[in-house]
């Protein structure tokens, strides 16, 4: 694919800005508007449903109320079977995708978790324990050193309350990177190391031209500020490298178009220019300020931890 070179200017800019601490707000471009989507009779009372069409599939994102920041779960929908990317974080919203996946009529092959996040996987052992859960290797083991045998549902039990899962479930780490079948469809299975997590899997689907990126991208929602966030930079610039993809799939906030990308790597150079910031208070009001229409605001709660 033919690299905009303006746009590979202002990315090189960004980085540079946020280096020397002179960001402004003109980069945060906010570009990343929803796709076109076909409409369902599925009737949500706590997300959100949409459906978009794009070659041999029917891709379907229901992404959670703001309270639950925008956290999204998605099918891949082919010819005579459904295949899920995460599952949601609390068992309210859980249970109402499962319902809405069982509205759909077809048999679910398997849940893939794209990162080890309890926002993605939280709904699974409840809600869609009757369905293989699968990932890569590395996500399952930083899965199971981080959460399920560290004890902390604990600590998530605490934060959440009653919509706190009882149990974890280890996935099986048997998804192999590279090409893979999906109902007849090809799809190709990638990894990034050190970014909003330690590890994501990526689902690229080459027949839909789309990305199923997890928390490597977010539309118009903040960002988790906890990560490696200069090395997601890079990360983002690579994915943005793909060939002919036209839609992108995050992990929070609706589907995408790839100006996404320039969106995160945009955003995230303010969050490193705003962590700069003498308080916590100072940042999150900065992060809020620079970006005031975008949801999920709770999510920069976290960048409490970096001042503790």
């Amino acid at each position: 694919m033919t690299k905009n070179p303006t746009t590979f200017s202002r990315r090189s800019l960004i980085r540079a800005a946020a280096a020397a601490g002179l960001i402004t707000p003109q980069f945060a471009a906010n570009r990343a508007v929803a796709t076109t989507a076909d409409a369902t009779d599925f009737r949500a009372e706590l997300g959100t449903v949409q459906i978009t069409r794009r070659g041999p599939v029917t891709l379907h994102t229901y992404m959670a109320s703001d309270q639950s920041s925008l956290v999204t779960s998605h099918i891949v929908e082919t010819a005579d079977a459904l295949y899920l990317v995460d599952c949601q974080f609390t068992q309210s919203h859980a249970a109402e995708f499962r319902n809405y996946v069982d509205s759909l009529g077809k048999p679910i092959r398997q849940v893939h978790i794209s990162h080890p996040h309890p926002d993605h996987f939280s709904g699974y052992a409840k809600n869609f324990s009757d369905v293989p859960v699968v990932t890569t290797a590395k996500v399952r083991d930083v899965m199971k050193e981080r959460w399920i045998d560290s004890g902390r549902i604990e600590d998530l039990a605490k934060a959440i309350g009653p919509e706190a899962p009882e149990t974890f479930v280890t996935p099986e780490g048997n998804v192999a990177l590279g090409a893979s079948d999906w109902g007849g469809v090809s799809v190709n299975i990638l990894e990034y190391d050190d970014a909003e997590a330690q590890v994501h899997s990526v689902v690229h689907i080459p027949e839909a031209k789309t990305l199923i990126v997890g928390d490597l991208a977010f539309a118009n929602a903040h960002f988790f500020p906890l990560g490696n966030n200069a090395n997601w930079i890079n990360v983002i610039d690579e994915m943005s490298r793909i060939e002919d993809v036209e839609l992108v799939l995050c992990g929070h906030g609706l589907p995408a178009h790839p100006g996404v990308f320039d969106d995160s790597a945009a955003y995230l150079s303010v969050l490193l220019v705003a962590l700069k910031s003498e308080t916590a208070d100072e940042a999150i009001e900065m992060m809020r300020t620079e970006y005031p229409a975008y949801g999920a605001k709770g999510i920069l709660n976290f960048i409490n931890r970096l001042y503790a």
